[in-house]
C-alpha cells in the first residue's frame, strides 16, 4: 500500500470464516447475520496519499459498514512522530460516520527514531499515541465503538490499545505487534508488551468460549510470517499462542494484519494445526469481498470484488487452499 491507499471489506456470513485462518473446526450452529466492516492500513505514507484520505473516509461513510478499523502506520517511517501529525490523524480518523479504531505500526512508534532532524524516543511515542488515541473505549469515530480497553480490566497490563468488541456474537481483539521484528531492539520493552498480549488473547478466546461466541477476528499490524509461510522467529511464541487458543476455541478464527503492502488471503496456521480441519457444513458459505483502489476513486473502490467462494467439503476446502495464491480480483458489475 505504499503507493496507493488500499482498503479491504469483509462480507461474511459469520460461521464459516474458518479458511481464512485455517483454525477454525466445525463452525457453530446456524448461518449467522450478514455484515460487513472496513480495514485499512500502511497509508497515508506521503502527500498524496495525506491528500486523498479524506475523501476515501467520505467513500466509507457511504457504505453500511458495522465499523472500519485502521491496522496501522498511519504515516511514512522518514516523516517526523510530532504531536501535530498524531492529532491530525486523530481528526480525520474522526470523519468517520461509522465506530473507528486504530491499532499502532512501527512507523508510528518503534521508527520515531528514523527522521533525519527530529528523531524521538520511541516509548515517550507510544505514550503519545495512547494518549491521543486511546483514552477511551468509545473509538475515534463519530459513532461509538463501545470497546472495552486491556487497561481497564487489567492494572498490571496498562495498555489502552488492547481493544475487543462484540459484534452480533463475533469477538474482534486488537493487539499492538509491530513489524517488521515487534521491537527487538528493546528487550524489555518488548517483553513487557508481550505479556500483555498473552494474557489479552488468552482472557479474550476464554470469553469467546464461555459465552459461545461465533467467531473471534484478531486484527494487528505486523506479518508475522516469513516469505517460506513459517513464523518469523520474533513472533513465533505469538503464532503458537494463536495456534493454541484456536484450537482450544474450535471455532472460526480470523486473522487481519497488514505490514506486507499487499492483499492475500491465506491459511498460514494450517501445518500448526494438522488434524483440527474438518469438512464445513454445507449450509455455511464464506464470503469475502474486497475493493482495493486508489483513495478517492469511487469506481474501483465500489466495482472491485473477489469472486464468491463456497466451502462445503474437504475436497473443495483443498482445491481452495491450493488455488488461494492464485486467487485474482476481478471486476463485478453492481
Amino acid at each position: 500500500m505504499r503507493d496507493s491507499l488500499r482498503a479491504v471489506r469483509w462480507l461474511a456470513r459469520l460461521g464459516s470464516i474458518a479458511v481464512i485462518l485455517a483454525g477454525a473446526a466445525s463452525a457453530a450452529g446456524g448461518t449467522g447475520t450478514l455484515f460487513t466492516f472496513a480495514v485499512f492500513g500502511d497509508t497515508p505514507y506521503n502527500e498524496e496519499e495525506e491528500a486523498r484520505l479524506p475523501d476515501f473516509i467520505g467513500e466509507l461513510n457511504r457504505e453500511n459498514l458495522a465499523f472500519v478499523v485502521h491496522v496501522g502506520d498511519l504515516k511514512g517511517a522518514a516523516s517526523a512522530c510530532t504531536d501535530e501529525l498524531y492529532h491530525e490523524r486523530r481528526r480525520w480518523f474522526g470523519l468517520s460516520h461509522h465506530p473507528f479504531a486504530y491499532l499502532p505500526g512501527d512507523n508510528d512508534w518503534l521508527d520515531c527514531t528514523r527522521p533525519l532532524f527530529d528523531a524521538r524516543d520511541p516509548r515517550e511515542r507510544l505514550e503519545k499515541l495512547r494518549a491521543v488515541f486511546f483514552g477511551s473505549g468509545r473509538g475515534l469515530g463519530q459513532a461509538p465503538l463501545d470497546a472495552v480497553r486491556q487497561s481497564d480490566l487489567s492494572p498490571r497490563h496498562p495498555v489502552p490499545e488492547h481493544l475487543r468488541w462484540l459484534h452480533q456474537g463475533v469477538l474482534f481483539v486488537t493487539l499492538n505487534v509491530p513489524g517488521p521484528d515487534n521491537n527487538s531492539r528493546d528487550a524489555a520493552e518488548r517483553t513487557q508488551r508481550s505479556a500483555a498480549i498473552s494474557v489479552w488473547l488468552a482472557d479474550s478466546f476464554k470469553l469467546a468460549r464461555e459465552r459461545h461466541l461465533r467467531a473471534v477476528v484478531v486484527l494487528m499490524h505486523a506479518s508475522p510470517w516469513a516469505a517460506s509461510g513459517k513464523p518469523r522467529r520474533a513472533f513465533d511464541s505469538l503464532v503458537k499462542e494463536l495456534a493454541h487458543e484456536t484450537r482450544r476455541f474450535g471455532g472460526p478464527v480470523l486473522l487481519v494484519h497488514g505490514d506486507e503492502h499487499h492483499y492475500r488471503v491465506d491459511q498460514p496456521l494450517r501445518d500448526l494445526l494438522q488434524g483440527l480441519l474438518q469438512t464445513t457444513d454445507p449450509r455455511l458459505r464464506l464470503e469475502v469481498i474486497a475493493a482495493l483502489g486508489e483513495v478517492g476513486d469511487a469506481e474501483t473502490l465500489d466495482r472491485l470484488r473477489l469472486a464468491l467462494l463456497t466451502v462445503r467439503s474437504e475436497p473443495e476446502r483443498e482445491a481452495l487452499t491450493q488455488a488461494i495464491g492464485a486467487l485474482e480480483l476481478r471486476a463485478i458489475p453492481r
